[in-house]
């Protein structure tokens, strides 16, 4: 399997990738090779604007996923994110790939954000008919229940160890 991962710090913070990849091989045996373009600070506009090397990658890259994380600090809001979902979904069933959105969390001074992002995410991903990772649902979730478990780095926006 092949994936390719596009986003920004959420997305390469405590190398999630990697993660992802020992995570699938040791739940079913298989190797999957990951890709990632992310870039600190960026929003999915940036990526788009980039065009050329998020085309080149999904058209002949030859991925089964591809995994769509927006800015989430702050988080632009679903207006300003669905134009840039819809240009890469699209570019994904050019070559038969599976978007799939990847949910970002609040951070930790502003929860009260989660259900935004969390709505925007789930729309998007009804609308456009893309597989979702709920990562910020879950991520507020546990954050709820065992509050003991710091969930965030040091700069109170990125995932911990803990969170991985």
């Amino acid at each position: 399997m092949k994936v390719l991962f596009i986003g920004n710090s959420h997305t390469y913070f405590n190398d999630m990738p990697k993660l992802f990849s020992d995570m699938c091989r040791s739940l079913t045996g298989e190797a999957v090779e990951v890709t990632m373009l992310a870039y600190s600070g960026r929003a999915l506009r940036w990526h788009n604007k980039e065009y050329f090397s998020i085309r080149f990658a999904l058209l002949y890259g030859g991925y089964d996923y591809c995994v769509i994380q927006q800015m989430g600090h702050p988080f632009p809001g679903p207006e300003a994110t669905e134009p840039e979902v819809a240009a890469l979904v699209s570019l994904c069933r050019m070559r038969h790939t599976k978007p799939v959105l990847y949910m970002t969390w609040a951070k930790q001074d502003e929860p009260e954000r989660i259900a935004e992002i969390a709505d925007a995410y789930r729309t998007l991903s009804e609308k456009y008919d893309t597989l979702l990772a709920p990562v910020g649902e879950l991520f507020e979730a546990l954050r709820v229940e065992h509050p003991e478990i710091n969930l965030y780095w040091n700069d109170g926006a990125h995932a911990s160890s803990n969170a991985t």
